[in-house]
């Protein structure tokens, strides 16, 4: 049986429309499913929290390995250097003195790395406690490298702050003279108080947290971390509104009451706080 004319035009025609239906099918698809799953990651902050203890684990790993590497090599280091004469390898010795106390910094590095993955490790387990309690505020920070006299303030009492205490909102932290403290976040941000400054943490949530330097410098690093990119970060002073973007920068309120802002990296914006008083008016422009 002979088929008609055009009938083969036809029925490729139909297979070109088919395929191209499928196709697009596709591209939906790819497009629609990284938004529902990135809408039920959001609903999900312990499912979130667990993939996160998991990256952090992983790091864990990672650094572990990286200081048995170097560690092997520093020994191989050391080991050559004891084969060596002092009066006729004189530029060997050298150069493999420079590689052992390369190898120490960078070992002394990773040390400083993990004892962070720890703190984070530790907020973890504080978050899950929160989270499967139904609350997602006051999972707080936790305090490391303390030095000197630094305090504080919780419920009116003034307590000596220690490595490992977890400052919640409402809490604020006062550092003396010669003193200072790194503060550490789930996400593994950090927040530096230089000496003779007063920060308050006002509030903390598993997706952000709002806080207020009151007084003195303050230094901060927010962590660019893909699991937690709808964070909302907000530095407080008592002019202004610092919101925060994937950064760092440092934050100084001088003797005067009078907002310093240094950005290293990374964008912030600055909202102006107006103060009015009896018989004053502001229109904004």
């Amino acid at each position: 049986m002979q088929n008609k004319p055009g009938s083969h035009n036809i029925l490729f025609s139909s297979h070109l429309k088919l395929i191209a239906f499928c196709l697009l099918g596709v591209i939906v698809l790819c497009f629609v499913h990284p938004i529902f799953c990135q809408a039920e990651e959001v609903l999900d902050p312990v499912a979130k929290l667990n993939s996160l203890r998991k990256e952090i684990d992983q790091d864990k790993l990672k650094a572990k390995q990286e200081k048995l590497k170097l560690q092997a090599h520093m020994q191989k280091c050391q080991g050559f250097l004891s084969t060596l004469n002092s009066s006729k390898d004189a530029p060997a010795i050298s150069v493999t003195k420079q590689a052992i106390k390369k190898d120490e910094a960078a070992i002394a590095k990773v040390d400083e790395h993990m004892k962070e993955i720890e703190h984070r490790l530790k907020l973890t387990e504080r978050a899950k406690q929160y989270l499967t309690g139904g609350q997602t505020k006051g999972i707080g920070l936790s305090c490391q490298e303390i030095k000197g006299d630094v305090f504080m303030i919780r419920g009116g009492k003034k307590i000596r702050l220690h490595d490992g205490m977890f400052p919640a909102p409402g809490d604020k932290i006062i550092t003396a003279e010669n003193s200072h403290v790194k503060l550490m976040a789930l996400d593994g941000s950090k927040i530096y108080l230089r000496p003779n400054s007063t920060f308050e943490l006002i509030e903390s949530r598993f997706d952000g947290s709002v806080s207020q330097v009151l007084k003195g410098k303050v230094g901060f690093f927010i962590a660019k971390v893909k699991l937690m990119n709808k964070r909302r970060f907000q530095v407080r002073t008592p002019t202004c509104a610092v919101a925060v973007r994937g950064t760092k920068f440092d934050i100084e309120v001088d003797e005067q009451g009078l907002t310093h802002i240094d950005v290293q990296d990374g964008t912030v914006e600055v909202t102006k706080t107006i103060i009015l008083e009896k018989g004053q008016t502001w229109t904004e422009k």
